[in-house]
């Protein structure tokens, strides 16, 4: 398995002032999940933690059998291309596309093209990797 077999990937939006359906419709999408800042929050388990400190909308990019660029395309796909509304949410929230790399060995590669970058650029989303390398332990329980 490489980097690229199945990354985590999000496409994260944060703001205090962010109001989840407000988002949702300039979006015209359901997200993932999503909150407003002061919401409770509370864990799977039921424990309750401080109220949220800033609001967010995330929606994943769902199909771990296809690579990363296909699934990120497909994300963008179901979400407007009109960059009058991606200006307004980047002036207004933090725009991120959240990538979450677990590798098995060192070295691996994830690559985005050009033409995928600029589609990300244009709309004010920027790009964030977690890369998680495999441990000692990792490597000796193989």
């Amino acid at each position: 398995m490489t980097a690229t077999d199945a990354p985590i990937l999000t496409l994260r939006i944060f703001g205090d002032a962010l109001e989840p359906a407000e988002v949702t419709s300039l979006l015209g999408h359901e997200p993932t999940r999503s909150f407003a800042k002061g919401d409770r929050n509370v864990g799977a388990g039921g424990r309750e933690y401080a109220p949220r400190r800033t609001g967010m909308w995330c929606l994943e990019a769902n199909g771990h059998t296809q690579d990363a660029e296909t699934r990120v395309l497909n994300l963008l796909a179901k979400l407007p291309d009109d960059l009058h509304i991606w200006k307004t949410l980047a002036a207004k929230f933090e725009l991120i596309l959240s990538a979450g790399l677990f590798m098995e060995e060192s070295n691996e590669e994830f690559r985005l093209s050009s033409g995928l970058i600029d589609a990300l650029g244009r709309r004010g989303i920027a790009v964030n990797l977690d890369i998680y390398a495999p441990t000692d332990e990792d490597a000796r329980s193989k």
